[in-house]
C-alpha cells in the first residue's frame, strides 16, 4: 500500500550480519595510510590535543567564540590600509594611497 514504511532487514541488537561485511570495514579503516599532503592533514592528528573539537564554536565544550564590538570607521580604514600597504599585489599608486590613509589624510 502507498505510504507504508519498510521494516528494516536488521533490527537493534540484532547479530545476523552478513558474514564480514562490519569486519571488513574496521579492516580497511584501521589500514587506511593518507598518502597525499592534503589526505595527511585531513586524516592526520590533531596539532591541539588538549581541546575540544567544539573550541571557539557557540556550543558544546571548550571557549565560545571571541565577539568583538563594532569597529570605528577609522579602525576599518586602518586596517585596510595596513592590507594594502603589506599586500604583494599592490603598486605604487596603491602604496601611496594607503601610507596617505594611515597618515589620516
Amino acid at each position: 500500500m502507498a505510504g507504508d514504511v519498510p521494516a528494516p532487514a536488521y533490527k537493534r541488537g540484532d547479530n545476523n550480519l552478513p558474514t564480514g561485511s562490519v569486519g571488513g570495514l574496521n579492516d580497511a579503516a584501521a589500514e587506511f595510510q593518507p598518502q597525499t599532503p592534503q589526505d595527511q592533514f585531513i586524516f592526520g592528528p590533531t596539532s591541539r590535543p588538549e581541546e575540544p573539537v567544539t573550541h571557539g564554536l557557540p556550543f558544546g565544550p571548550g571557549a565560545g567564540p571571541i565577539i568583538h564590538g563594532p569597529e570605528s570607521d577609522t579602525d576599518k580604514r586602518k586596517a585596510l590600509a595596513y592590507e594594502l600597504l603589506n599586500s604583494p599585489n599592490s603598486g605604487t599608486e596603491t602604496k601611496r594611497l594607503a601610507k596617505r590613509m594611515l597618515a589620516g589624510q
